[in-house]
Order: structure tokens, then C-alpha cells, then sequence
């Protein structure tokens, strides 16, 4: 019995030591484990620092580049318009009363007739810069970053080439100036068939007298935007969100190009469209109708003006109702 009972008390003394070992090989495994996840995360971190460092310096290097080329585009523009600016002055200066109202008379029937056309090289290469750079969020006047990207260096290419005395008849279907920010901006006539200016914030501008034929401002948010006595024929203003646009002695696109746009408030005094149906067919088109109510279609068709734009197509002047 005596040997029975020290066999069990080995028995016991090995069990409890081998569990000891156990436990304490568990727990070097364990510590084991947790410093080489500790290992990991901190390498996880720096390179995600390291990732974000990389990130800014090419987000630096592209905005550099962009702005270098940008720079030497407008330089370019500059040098080939600037003889040619002079003649411009002179038709225009205001002393010359005659002159100034033939030309006056030549734009409105031509947009661009005094302005220079550019080398094809240079045409060309606005239009590739312009599809070639990247549009960003940008920090807004809150001081946070906007959730729409935009393109800073469109919108000040953009707005050098409507200033300018360039004529950009070749340039803007082969162009892209979407993702415009885009406020307190006036253009007067000027030739802007084929703008691609979707995807913009527009605020407080003005277009008048300006041909922007087959322009597209599709998912942009125009706000305070006026397109007078301007011809739209056709332009896109798919899912665009219109908040006090007017578009008062113009001439309109087909209702179609307004699928899926939201209105809010709308001018359309004095518009000329297409055909009697088209506030009908406008209304089946919109998310949000606005003020659409507010207008009908006079029944006999205007003797069109424009008829050089249109192939003798007649139109129909929107009115308010009374």
C-alpha cells in the first residue's frame, strides 16, 4: 500500500510538472505570437505612412506638372495671339463708331470672326492636356475638402481661352472642361460649339450671345446661370440640378437632353424650341418639374431667324402664362 501511495504522489508531482511546462510554454508561445503581430502592425503603419508620404509627393509632382504645363500653354496662346491682338483692339477700339457697329453686327452672326486661329500644334495640345490631367477634390471655402473632384487647372485654362484672343472653333469637341468649379463668370460672344463642361459646378454666370451648339452640361449643378439670346442647338442637360437658370431668348434643345434633370426654378420666356409639345415631353423627362407650369407654347410657329442654323426648321417662342 505504502508503494501504491508513493507511486501516486510521483504520479502527481510529474502531472502538476508537466502541466507547469505546458503552461509556461503556452505562454512564451503567446507572448511569442503578440510580439510578432505587434511587429506586423507597426510595420503595417509605417508603410501605410510611408504609402501616404509617396502618395503626397506624387500628388505634389502631378499638381507641379500640371501647373508647369498650364503655364507653358498659356505662354503659348499668349505669343500667337498677341500681334494679332492689337488688330483686334483697333476694330473694336471705341472711337471708331462705324467699324465698331459692323463688328458688332459680324459677331452676332458669326461668334469668333476677330479672334486668332491657333497652330494646329497648339490646338492640339491644349485639347490633349485637357484630357490628359485629373480632376481632385479641392478645399472649399468651409476649409474641408470637396466630395465632387474638380479641375482647377481646366477651370483656369478655360477661362484664359474665353478671354483670350483665340478662336476656338478647332479646339473644344477635341477638349475636355469637365469638373469645372466654376462662379461670378461672364461670357459674351464668343464660338463654343462642342464645350464638355458636365460633371461643373456653374454659380452666378452669365453666357450671352454665344453659340454653345452641342455643349454638354449633363450632372452639373447650375445655380444663378443665364444662357440669353444664345444658341443651344442641341445641348445636354442630362441629370443636370437647375436652381434659377434662365434661358430667355435662346434657342433650345430637344427635350430629350434634359432626361433625368432636376428644376427648381426655370426661365424660359421668350425661348424658342423645336415643337409645340416640347414643355409636354420636358415635363415626362425631369425628376423635379419647378416652375415648368408657369409657361405654354404659342400655337403659330415663329418665321425662324435662324434658319441658316437650322435648314428652315421653324420654331415655337415659349411664353408665360397670364
Amino acid at each position: 500500500m505504502r508503494n501504491i501511495a508513493t507511486g501516486t504522489r510521483s504520479f502527481e508531482r510529474c502531472r502538476k510538472k508537466k502541466h507547469m511546462e505546458n503552461n509556461f510554454w503556452k505562454t512564451v508561445y503567446t507572448i511569442f505570437t503578440l510580439i510578432i503581430l505587434v511587429i506586423q502592425i507597426n510595420i503595417a503603419i509605417n508603410q501605410y505612412r510611408l504609402t501616404e508620404v509617396q502618395n503626397h509627393l506624387s500628388e505634389s509632382n502631378r499638381e507641379s506638372s500640371y501647373a508647369s504645363e498650364l503655364f507653358n500653354i498659356i505662354s503659348l496662346v499668349g505669343q500667337e495671339t498677341y500681334k494679332y491682338s492689337s488688330i483686334a483692339d483697333s476694330v473694336n477700339d471705341a472711337n471708331s463708331g462705324y467699324l465698331l457697329f459692323s463688328t458688332f453686327d459680324i459677331l452676332d452672326r458669326n461668334p469668333d470672326t476677330t479672334r486668332k486661329v491657333l497652330s494646329p500644334v497648339l490646338a492640339n495640345r491644349i485639347s490633349s492636356f485637357t484630357q490628359y490631367i485629373e480632376p481632385y477634390s479641392i478645399l472649399e471655402s468651409s476649409g474641408s475638402l470637396s466630395k465632387e473632384l474638380y479641375s482647377p487647372e481646366r477651370k483656369k485654362l478655360f477661362k484664359y481661352l474665353v478671354y483670350s484672343y483665340a478662336d476656338l472653333k478647332n479646339i473644344l469637341f477635341k477638349s475636355d472642361f469637365s469638373h469645372l468649379y466654376l462662379t461670378d463668370f461672364s461670357i459674351s460672344r464668343r464660338y463654343l460649339r462642342g464645350l464638355n463642361i458636365s460633371n461643373s459646378l456653374l454659380k452666378n454666370i452669365t453666357f450671352y450671345r454665344s453659340d454653345l451648339s452641342c455643349s454638354n452640361y449633363s450632372n452639373s449643378k447650375l445655380i444663378n446661370t443665364n444662357f440669353t439670346n444664345c444658341v443651344l442647338l442641341p445641348a445636354d442637360f442630362d441629370n443636370a440640378i437647375m436652381d434659377s437658370v434662365s434661358f430667355r431668348n435662346s434657342y433650345m434643345p430637344y427635350a430629350i437632353h434634359f432626361k433625368g434633370a432636376y428644376i427648381k426654378h426655370v426661365d424660359l420666356t421668350d425661348a424658342l424650341v423645336p415643337d409645340k409639345e416640347w414643355l409636354v415631353d420636358l415635363k415626362s423627362k425631369l425628376k423635379k418639374c419647378g416652375n415648368i407650369d408657369e409657361y405654354t407654347i404659342e400655337e403659330k410657329p415663329v418665321d425662324s431667324l435662324i434658319r441658316r442654323h437650322t435648314d428652315n426648321t421653324y420654331f415655337y417662342r415659349i411664353i408665360k402664362k397670364k
